[in-house]
């Protein structure tokens, strides 16, 4: 239990749980005087992250590997990465190889085809 020294102007706590990377808590608390509790704080909630982990890999579905398209204009289409980081949102960057001009690369953002 913590009490509230009145001379302070902030009550600090840390927790007894041992903490988990990327897992939201959640924490309110009241105040004790030794004879009566007052009323709950607003429910407050944080995220631990320690660390930035990279997305999960991803699969392209279509087309299928070593197929042969018959279009000029294929659409490509693939599997969404998910990233165990909670905040984070995962963009695509494609890469096409031509034989002129080379490597271009096209951001689509979060879009998946």
């Amino acid at each position: 239990m913590v009490y509230f020294d009145p001379s302070e102007a902030d009550v600090s706590w840390q927790p007894t749980v041992d903490p988990l990377d990327n897992q939201q808590y959640w924490i309110k608390a009241k105040g004790y005087d030794g004879y009566e509790y007052g009323n709950e704080s607003t429910t407050y909630s944080f995220i631990i992250n320690i660390e930035n982990d990279a997305p999960a890999a991803f699969t392209l579905t279509t087309p299928t590997d070593s197929s042969e398209v018959t279009t000029l204009t294929p659409l490509l289409d693939w599997s969404v990465s998910l990233d165990p980081d909670p905040l984070d949102t995962v963009k695509y960057t494609l890469y096409l190889d031509t034989p002129d001009p080379g490597v271009t690369t096209i951001d689509v953002d979060t879009v998946t085809s």
